[in-house]
C-alpha cells in the first residue's frame, strides 16, 4: 500500500533507503537548489518524499514513458507538462530538451537521468514560490515557508497551486 499508510518504523526504512540513494548527488542538489536560490535542505527534503513514494508505479510510468499519459517521470516524479511549462518559462532547460519534443520524448529524458530530474524539482519550487509572489509570503512566518512549498510541491493532482486569494484557492 501507499507508503503513508504504513508504520512509522516502515517509513523510516524508507526514508533511510532514500537518504542513502540520494547522497551520491548532494552536489548536484546543491548546484541546482543554488541556481533556483533555494536551500539544499528543501530540495533534499522534497527528493526524499518523491523517492520514498515513488513505486510501484509501474503501468503509469510505462504509459508516460511512451508518451500516452502526462504522469510523473523520474527522481522528483515531475509531470511532463509541468516540465515543459518549466522550461518554457526559462526556468530550467535540460540539455537535449525541444520545444518541439513530444511528451513522451520529455518524459523519457527526465526518466533517464536524475540530474534532470533533480534539476526540474529545484525549478518547480522555485515556479511556486514565484507565482505565490513576495507580498504573500511577507506575511508567512519563516519557519512555515518551507512546510508550505514541501505541500505545495505535492499539490492534488490536476490542479495548479494557487496563489491565495485567487479563484479557486482553498484554505
Amino acid at each position: 500500500g501507499d507508503i503513508e499508510n504504513r508504520g512509522p518504523s516502515q517509513y523510516d526504512e524508507a526514508a533511510n533507503e532514500a537518504w542513502e540513494y540520494l547522497q551520491r548527488y548532494s552536489g548536484d542538489i546543491s548546484v541546482a537548489a543554488r541556481q533556483q536560490k533555494l536551500k539544499p535542505s528543501l530540495v533534499m527534503g522534497i527528493l526524499i518524499d518523491e523517492y520514498i513514494r515513488m513505486y510501484p508505479r509501474a503501468l503509469g510510468d510505462l504509459m508516460g514513458y511512451i508518451g500516452l499519459k502526462n504522469t510523473s517521470m523520474g527522481i522528483g516524479q515531475t509531470k511532463g507538462e509541468t516540465a515543459k511549462k518549466i522550461s518554457e518559462k526559462g526556468l530550467y532547460v535540460p540539455p537535449g530538451y525541444s520545444s518541439d519534443m513530444s511528451l513522451g520524448e520529455l518524459q523519457r529524458l527526465i526518466a533517464k537521468d536524475d540530474i534532470i530530474g533533480i534539476n526540474y524539482t529545484a525549478a518547480y519550487i522555485r515556479y511556486v514560490e514565484d507565482l505565490w509572489g513576495e507580498d504573500v509570503w511577507a506575511e508567512v512566518p519563516e519557519e512555515e515557508k518551507d512546510a508550505i512549498l514541501m505541500t505545495l510541491y505535492s499539490h492534488p493532482s490536476g490542479e495548479k497551486p494557487r496563489r491565495p486569494g485567487e479563484e479557486g484557492w482553498k484554505e
